[in-house]
């Protein structure tokens, strides 16, 4: 059993001295107990966190610097510097950084749990199927591709199905096309070429680029 400690965590430090790179991602623990666990969170341009629940804790986040994008409870929303987001136990949520600049956020989350346990394993893993299926060991549950999640520059923009269907989801590859015309955008880096497409006759609900 861990009790809370009277003492102060400076500015720049963490817990021991500790921090940790969770997919591009920086994570520096603040305070941790059995009651609650708290961590300051970088986020690099177009970073983010898919769809997922904590089904035994409340997680919260105080915007520091910048805003954050959000889908909460499945409703799309933002949040800035000062706003708090409350999110219970068992309710969907996600987080994506597409501001251009870096955000700054102190999260917290009650009671502790195993977060820190999954963020100590999941420090430096560079495959998001690889975190996924890690993380439903600790209590965390994601949903599509690679874990029932799908992902693209701007998930906001996408359709979310409703979360009693994504159970459901499909996960096969996309069908070949044939050649067409040339696209002047950039491709995406690997780990994020993923696509939520509309359900369609004949369309997979979602499907990986590569």
């Amino acid at each position: 059993m861990t009790s809370e400690t009277p003492d102060i965590t400076r500015a720049q430090s963490g817990i021991d001295g500790v921090s940790w790179n969770i997919l591009g991602q920086v994570y520096v623990p603040k305070q941790a107990s059995d009651d609650s666990f708290s961590w300051h969170a970088t986020f690099p341009v177009e970073t983010f966190v898919p769809p997922h629940v904590h089904p035994y804790q409340d997680e919260y986040i105080f915007v520091l610097d910048g805003r954050i994008d959000l889908l909460l409870a499945g409703k799309k929303t933002s949040a800035g510097a000062g706003d708090l987001v409350r999110m219970p136990r068992g309710i969907p949520h996600a987080f994506f950084n597409n501001t251009g600049e870096p955000v700054t956020a102190l999260f917290w989350a009650t009671p502790a749990g195993k977060l820190q346990e999954l963020y100590r394993r999941i420090h430096n893993m560079s495959s998001p199927a690889e975190v996924v299926a890690a993380a439903r060991e600790y209590d965390v549950l994601f949903r599509g591709v690679y874990g029932h999640f799908a992902y693209r520059r701007n998930w906001l923009d996408a359709t979310v199905a409703p979360p009693e269907t994504w159970g459901a989801i499909a996960t096969t590859p996309r069908t070949p096309r044939g050649p067409g015309p040339k696209s002047s955008r950039k491709p995406l880096p690997r780990a994020r070429r993923f696509l939520r497409r509309t359900p369609g006759p004949g369309r997979p609900r979602c499907a990986r680029l590569d």
